[in-house]
């Protein structure tokens, strides 16, 4: 027991316990900053996989159709 606090008090005054939790510290931020990019792109790529199939679906009559200007078309152009 007199072991374990001893080691304890050596980490405290020569700082490496707060070199430990600051590193621990550092990589749980760049942990949850990965994280949070990672919902980001799953996000977009479900935002352009949901309008690819909008377009899919909906894209013959939400995209208006061009007139066609040729002899069987004639009357489009009266």
């Amino acid at each position: 027991m007199a072991s374990v606090l001893f080691f304890l008090y050596l980490l405290v005054q020569l700082h490496i316990l707060s070199y430990i939790l600051s590193g621990m510290a550092l990589f749980f931020l760049l942990f949850l900053l990965l994280l949070l990019l990672l919902l980001v792109v799953l996000f977009l790529f479900l935002l352009l996989l949901f309008l690819l199939l909008f377009l899919f679906l909906f894209g013959k009559t939400w995209i208006p159709k061009m007139p066609r200007f040729g002899r069987r078309h004639r009357e489009v152009l009266l």
